[in-house]
């Protein structure tokens, strides 16, 4: 009995062991492994128990198997809530679960007494006498636990898919008729005192063991059924080879080698056993790997070489219809299905593409609308039609009239995109291994569909494209062609205007003049003040045109620079001078600052002057307050000859500063204070300044005033010939 009790211990540990070797991470291999653990434990202290000589020993072996077989009721509750659970239970819930569990152990541990108050040694078997009302708390935590395991069990059966309600009726087997076993011997005898059935309940794991490896093998418990059948395999060719080694070590023994010559000749006779057996092993092995694969995996795949297939159609094919169709066939004949095919929406939903294996079934947009808000109201998970409740038997009833037994959303961040429908498999129920290798090949089916749609949409996008080029390329030649048009008529307009307007306002401002001179006669006060202001005007449409022509002229690459040694002092105070009349009119200060030396410099002093006459003239009209003045500095620095207009007027507002020397910008304050600008004179003044080698000097603050200027370089200037 002890070697069937090791026996039983060693096959518990080994079947737990597979287990958790190949789900590590699940929550309910976990659990299972602990509860194989106890049973090999409890097993070996019954082992203990029964061959225990000393009192102290048999003391040891009880408590041993009394604290195994109520952690056997704890993990196997544990077990019952976790299996085929996506999701980990709280912690809290494990913890309450064990805390029985752990005073029982502490109690037992710390004082053996409180439950085994005696024992006995004889002959006829071992014996221990029980505290009958610990005994009892014992029995029923253990019986409450494994029976609350066993209901939930069965009560999640009924409510789990097809595959997995075989999974769950071939764990509620395996460990009811291990229960009844194990509680019967060594629970409920014991207390009577019959310690000499106790051997008997671990027994009860050599019919737990087979039903639990027939679950994997056969119907994919655990999802770990390939190890379980190689380690079958495996078993049976060591069995083989080791019946045969026996078989023909016995008949050499007894028959070729007899008498004395028996013990010289067992020798070669098992290196030539071991020859045989080293030949013949690679064939047995086969044999039962195919006899094997026949009994258990008539549906077998490799999910492996399942993605790999996906990836390589998905990574060949950009057509949407072709790439559904291949995929559809792959899915079809690696799950043995009836039939696969896709329904998919594009172009806004508004259109579909359905493709799949051979004769597929047709489903309309509005049978899928159906499902859509199935999808909509439970969830994107896969949906089973044997699985579907009373409640949804219109739902069923189109799935199954299409024989599709599973639908699988495709979702697109959060809307359906489609449907992969499948058939049923042709041999057997879909499992919960197949459900969740399909869910994953679709993830990766989704970007490709997508991928697809966006090439669809470009092939359609490219089937106009060139005509919608064509039309714009010839519309824009056509907008360019008047454009150019336009802007040289208006060049030659401005051209034409300025020259036109010059030679009469030139002979109004000559007129103005005599007359003010008193060649005309004598005036009175008030008709020199008027005339005077007639000829201040006059004197701006002639600088106005002036303007306009050297824009003309940039326009057309006329614009020359007319170079003469001009005394830079000089050129400035004249400008100055010129204006102070507008500054007392204004009652405004002009005030001229010189400082340095300055040589005879190569200019263009008609142009030049325009630019300081700009400056200062801006400056007049910008400033806010009549009593502010207004200052111009003429500096040599360094190399440098820098002018500086500086005024505290209404400055530029930051926004707009960046434009502020563009043709015919004006910034917004300026358009108000003074609506009769044109927005050319900085224009032109930084093209003078930039001809002749110089930059631009500019600072402002809206409110604050402005400073506009230029640096000329002496070396450069001064050294040009005319």
């Amino acid at each position: 009995m002890i070697l069937f009790l090791v026996l039983s211990a060693v096959v518990s540990f080994v079947l737990g062991s597979i287990v958790l070797s190949q789900q590590p991470r699940v929550a309910a291999a976990r659990y299972f492994f602990a509860t194989m653990v106890a049973c090999a434990l409890w097993g070996l202290g019954i082992a203990a128990f029964l061959a225990a000589s000393e009192e102290r020993y048999l003391q040891l072996a009880a408590v041993l198997y009394y604290i195994a077989a109520a952690s056997i009721a704890t993990w196997t509750l544990l077990f019952s809530l976790t299996f085929a659970r996506d999701t980990p239970l709280p912690r809290y819930i494990s913890v309450a679960a064990l805390m029985p569990f752990l005073v029982i152990a502490s109690a037992l541990v710390i004082s053996p007494s409180v439950m085994l108050t005696s024992f006995e040694i004889s002959s006829a078997g071992n014996t221990a006498d029980l505290q009958p009302w610990s005994y009892a708390i014992y029995t029923i935590y253990f019986f409450s636990y494994y029976a609350t395991a066993l209901v939930i069990l069965l009560v999640r059966s009924g409510r789990a898919v097809a595959s997995l309600r075989k999974h769950f009726l071939y764990i509620l087997l395996a460990y009811t008729s291990a229960g009844v076993i194990g509680m019967l011997f060594n629970l409920f005898l014991p207390a009577y005192g019959n310690y000499q059935l106790i051997w008997a309940g671990p027994l009860g794991m050599l019919v737990f063991v087979p039903i639990v490896f027939l679950a994997i093998a056969r119907h994919g418990l655990f999802d770990i059924g390939f190890a379980v059948v190689r380690t079958i395999a495996y078993s049976a060719t060591l069995a083989t080879l080791a019946g045969i080694y026996y078989l023909v070590a016995y008949v050499a023994s007894s028959t070729l080698l007899r008498g004395e010559y028996a013990a010289d000749g067992i020798q070669p006779t098992s290196v030539l056993l071991a020859l045989v057996l080293a030949f013949v092993f690679q064939p047995i092995k086969s044999f039962f790997d195919k006899a094997t694969d026949r009994i258990f995996f008539r549906n077998r795949y490799v999910a492996e070489d399942f993605y790999s297939n996906i990836s390589s159609i998905v990574s060949r094919t950009t057509d949407l219809r072709g790439l559904l169709n291949h995929v559809a066939q792959e899915v079809g004949d690696t799950f043995k299905a009836d039939q696969a095919f896709f329904f998919v929406r594009y172009d806004n939903s508004t259109r579909y593409v359905s493709s799949g294996t051979p004769g597929h079934s047709l489903v309309s947009p509005a049978s899928v609308g159906a499902i859509d808000q199935y999808v909509k109201t439970n969830g994107n998970a896969v949906i089973v039609a044997d699985l579907l409740l009373e409640g949804q038997s219109d739902l069923k009833q189109l799935l199954v009239s299409h024989h599709i037994a599973l639908a699988i959303p495709l979702l697109q961040k959060g809307s359906v995109l489609g449907y992969l429908f499948m058939g049923g498999r042709r041999s057997s129920n879909y499992t919960s291994r197949d459900l969740r290798v399909l869910r994953s090949a679709t993830n990766e089916l989704i970007i490709a569909i997508q991928h697809a749609l966006v090439v669809q949409e470009v092939k359609d996008l490219n089937a106009n494209l060139q005509q919608r080029i064509d039309a714009a390329t010839s519309e824009l030649k056509t907008s360019n062609t008047r454009l150019r048009h336009l802007d040289a008529t208006k060049d030659e307009f401005v051209s034409m205007a300025s020259h036109q307007l010059r030679t009469p306002l030139t002979s109004v401002k000559g007129y103005l003049s005599m007359v003010l001179e008193g060649d005309a006669g004598k005036i009175t006060d008030t008709q020199r003040h008027l005339l005077g202001e007639a000829f201040v005007s006059s004197e701006r449409m002639v600088h106005l045109i002036h303007d306009f022509l050297n824009v003309s002229r940039l326009q057309t690459g006329k614009f020359v620079l007319e170079r003469t040694q001009t005394d830079i002092v000089k050129l400035v105070r004249d400008e100055v001078d010129s204006l102070q009349h507008i500054a007392r009119k204004r009652d405004m200060q002009l005030v001229l600052h010189v400082s340095g030396d300055f040589p005879l410099l190569s200019l263009d002093a008609a142009k030049l002057r325009q630019v300081v006459m700009n400056y200062i003239d801006n400056a007049l009209f910008y400033s806010l307050d009549n009593k502010t003045p207004i200052t111009v500095m003429l500096a040599r620095v360094g190399e440098m000859v820098e002018l500086r207009v500086i005024d505290s007027g209404m400055g530029v507002p930051k926004a707009e500063q960046h434009r502020l020397f563009s043709k015919f910008f004006r910034a917004e304050n300026a358009r108000k204070q003074r609506p009769d600008g044109t927005g050319v004179g900085l224009y032109l003044a930084k093209k003078i300044v930039t001809e002749h080698g110089g930059d631009i000097i500019f600072l402002s603050e809206e409110g604050k005033g402005s400073t506009f200027g230029f640096r000329l370089p002496i070396d450069t200037l001064a050294s040009t010939k005319d």
